[in-house]
């Protein structure tokens, strides 16, 4: 079982800026800003643009799922998980500060490509060892509490980017002849934000963060002791930790319905309700500051009713509103039913990584939270690729989005099997 014995404030609180720092990166690079600015500024035309910054997140997420749990592992036997953390955070840092460099002309699209690509792999790995250090930062009763004010503070920052992305990204001087170069110098500049965004907002962690259990094992041994009790360790799951991998499963479905949601809600509204990027930003500020509040309200809640009854209920609520956002038809409607849905993302996402942390054996922590990784990206495929199916065949988005509805309500029915006591 999981849970240091006292309460650290201090490296609490430098854990938790580091969700602050980090997750700007997926919020402008992966979701609001750069994914439009690739596939109308760079790419030859927006369909091939979309298509190819597919192949660029599919690739990306195929080597997450590959290599996460065994990168966990290898850490589990090393015992150290601040290192890897800070390493593969550096490079996420170089490689966002490089989008500078990415300019509004085909010749780059492929520059770009490799850099995204390798910079979301490395975000998703640096997280696996980021969210398995939490156990030895504070008691299990506070589990629940670490988790949820740690993504209140990942979107808060996310709601802070947004608004300067909104009055940054956007502006252009009218009656410039220089219109079009600068959108593009405003969004390139971004990437060199973010990197000195992340980098001063780390500064906490690794000053204050310290690795409770280190092991003398060498990285080539811990390799090698890593690897082979991983596949035994998969193997046995289902044997000795039936619920944590009733739990992963459930995650599998959810975690689709959410990254689904995230990679298609912008289009669903643009294409649905004909947002521009400017009522797209907006709709992301007031998503985050929902999200925000949902992580940070139900928080307590977590440690005083169990993070398993969190998640059932915030899937539950998810499924519900989900639908009627998809059913409804007046603009003011969906922005309310939407905003309310979100309020359930932060408890799903904190609950998430407090169920765990609470459950999982301590000597495997790294490594579950390596599957736990896995779970969240192994059929990442698959929610993008029904939505298309189901809106082609039907020739509605409304139709694909209805695969959201679907994923939530089957991760909720899995969780409700799990028997640990919450």
């Amino acid at each position: 079982m999981a849970g240091h014995d006292t309460l650290d404030r201090k490296s609490l609180w430098a854990w938790m800026s580091f969700d602050w720092a980090g997750t700007v990166f997926p919020v402008i690079v992966i979701t609001f800003i750069f994914p439009p600015y690739f596939t109308n500024n760079v790419a030859p035309n927006p369909i091939l643009g979309t298509t190819y910054w597919g192949y660029t997140m599919a690739i990306s997420t195929f080597f997450i799922a590959l290599l996460s749990p065994f990168f966990g592992s290898i850490a589990d036997h090393m015992g150290q998980r601040k290192p890897w953390t800070v390493t593969f955070s550096i490079l996420v840092i170089l490689l966002t500060a490089c989008l500078w460099f990415i300019k509004p002309n085909v010749h780059y699209m492929v520059f770009m490509m490799l850099l995204v690509g390798a910079a979301v792999f490395c975000y998703e790995i640096s997280q696996v060892f980021y969210n398995a250090m939490l156990p030895d930062l504070v008691p299990e009763s506070y589990l629940g509490r670490a988790s949820g004010i740690g993504w209140g503070l990942a979107h808060l920052g996310s709601i802070f980017f947004l608004l300067g992305a909104l009055f940054w990204a956007m502006y252009t001087p009218s009656g410039s002849s220089h219109h079009a170069q600068l959108i593009s110098d405003n969004v390139r500049v971004l990437g060199p934000v973010i990197a000195f965004w992340f980098t001063l907002f780390a500064i906490p962690f690794i000053l204050f963060i310290h690795d409770k259990r280190k092991s003398r094992t060498s990285l080539s041994n811990a390799i090698k002791k890593g690897i082979g009790p991983l596949i035994t360790s998969l193997r046995a799951l289902p044997r000795d930790n039936p619920d944590i991998l009733r739990f992963l499963v459930a995650r599998v479905f959810y975690m689709d319905g959410l990254n689904t949601l995230f990679m298609f809600g912008p289009i669903y509204a643009a294409g649905t309700f004909h947002f521009n990027l400017k009522d797209i930003l907006l709709f992301g500020i007031a998503l985050n500051v929902s999200s925000a509040l949902g992580a940070v309200c139900f928080a307590p809640w977590v440690d005083r009713i169990g993070a398993r009854k969190i998640l059932i209920l915030s899937l539950i609520a998810m499924t519900i509103l989900s639908g009627l956002t998809v059913a409804a038809h007046s603009i003011s409607l969906f922005w309310i039913l939407a905003t309310l849905s979100c309020i359930f993302i932060g408890p799903v996402q904190s609950g998430s990584r407090a169920f765990l942390a609470k459950h999982a054996p301590r000597e495997k922590m790294s490594e579950l939270f390596g599957l736990y990784a896995l779970a969240g990206r192994v059929t990442s495929f698959l929610g993008p690729w029904l939505f298309a199916t189901l809106t082609l065949l039907f020739h509605s988005q409304r139709a694909g989005m209805i695969i959201i509805v679907v994923f939530f309500a089957l991760g909720a029915i899995i969780l409700k099997s799990i028997k640990f006591a919450d």
